[in-house]
């Protein structure tokens, strides 16, 4: 289990240190509240579900522990490293806002833009016909927007990089 959510952090958070913390603080939460679990066979989704909920506490935080720095006319390296750290605290935002989706968008929002899951894929997890899933990750994408258009102005490149972002004076970015 623990190489299973050491593995699952590796792939969603960008140092390894953070990714070992990160399944170590869930198999003690696991470990603490393993009375509580009432029938085995949910063990996995369980477990699944608390490794997601660290990971979104874990955005937020970051996303409010570490405001992008300010921009003072940076060299080419220290601009791509602003670049990264502004596309890493919005996708923090981007996650803590995919939780908040209702549960059908979020969970195919989640298989297809998160895990990497074509969405022939998404329709096989989900029990959805192809079209479904398209829908469903169409409409979550739009609803993405949409909660992020009404607390920040967000612009992006060419590439779908974060150029700029202004809040609209709410906390949510």
């Amino acid at each position: 289990m623990r190489a299973d959510l050491v593995r699952y952090f590796r792939a969603r958070v960008s140092d390894n240190d953070v990714a070992e913390d990160l399944a170590q603080d869930v198999l003690a939460r696991v470990h603490r509240s393993l009375d509580g679990l009432r029938d085995e066979r949910v063990l996995g989704p369980w477990v699944g579900r608390i490794a997601r909920n660290r990971l979104t506490d874990h955005y937020r935080q970051k996303g409010r522990a570490q405001p992008a720095p300010p921009i003072d006319t940076p060299g080419e390296a220290e601009s791509n490293d602003l670049d990264a750290e502004l596309n890493r605290l919005v996708g923090g935002w981007l996650m803590a806002m995919i939780e908040h989706l209702p549960d059908g968008y979020r969970d195919a929002l989640r298989l297809a833009e998160i895990e990497g899951l074509r969405q022939q894929e998404v329709a096989d997890r989900l029990g959805l016909s192809l079209s479904g899933a398209k829908s469903r990750i169409q409409r979550g994408r739009q609803l993405l927007r949409r909660d992020l258009a009404r607390c920040c102005e967000v612009e992006f490149d060419r590439r779908g990089n974060v150029v700029d972002i202004q809040p609209r004076g709410s906390t949510c970015c």
